[in-house]
């Protein structure tokens, strides 16, 4: 078996481990050693001007552009063939596969709650964008176990997700707005 080659650029004979992995060649490598390829690639770096960059730039921008737009058209034009059945079954495949929950379950845990946030008792006011109706309450659960609590607006899941749904955090808001509050001043 032949354990040496030679280096296209350098023209020098070197052990096979000196040359870099290539699928599309007849011997699986590339056919410049790696030394060579490092100075290539660096007089490449030293030569790379800032119009280039600029250039590249330029071209990145208007790719993520034209991707994002068509994107959003895509899913446009999707939202309108996706049927009332569509969502309902998704939302029923996601509560059981991340919940475990039926949509039996789900629907008796709303009205439990008498269809308002388990926190601010207010119903759900925000609006998806593709059926134009309000959004259903999420499922808060305890990450750590995995039980389910209630069920929490867009506003008030979210909420208590950033201050790391600590009671420490939440008491510290609570003694803030407290002690900041017009009302507590002139009644004290």
């Amino acid at each position: 078996m032949i354990e040496e080659r030679e280096c296209n650029q350098c023209k020098l004979t070197k052990p096979l481990k000196d040359f870099g992995k290539e699928s599309k060649s007849k011997d699986g490598l590339k056919h410049d050693c790696k030394v060579c390829r490092n100075k290539a690639a660096q007089v490449d770096r030293l030569t790379w001007t800032d119009e280039h960059k600029e250039r590249e730039n330029q071209r990145n921008i208007h790719r993520y552009a034209t991707t994002r737009k068509s994107m959003i058209q895509v899913m446009k034009v999707n939202a309108d063939r996706i049927t009332e059945n569509d969502m309902n079954r998704r939302k029923e495949l996601k509560l059981k596969h991340k919940f475990g929950m039926t949509p039996e379950q789900y629907n008796q845990m709303l009205r439990d709650q008498d269809y308002k946030c388990i926190t601010c008792k207010k119903e759900e006011s925000v609006i998806d964008w593709r059926t134009k109706v309000p959004k259903r309450l999420a499922v808060d659960h305890d990450h750590e176990t995995g039980k389910i609590r209630g069920l929490m607006c867009s506003r008030c899941n979210p909420a208590f997700g950033l201050v790391y749904e600590s009671i420490e955090i939440l008491w510290n808001m609570i003694m803030y707005k407290l002690k900041n509050t017009e009302e507590v001043k002139q009644i004290g």
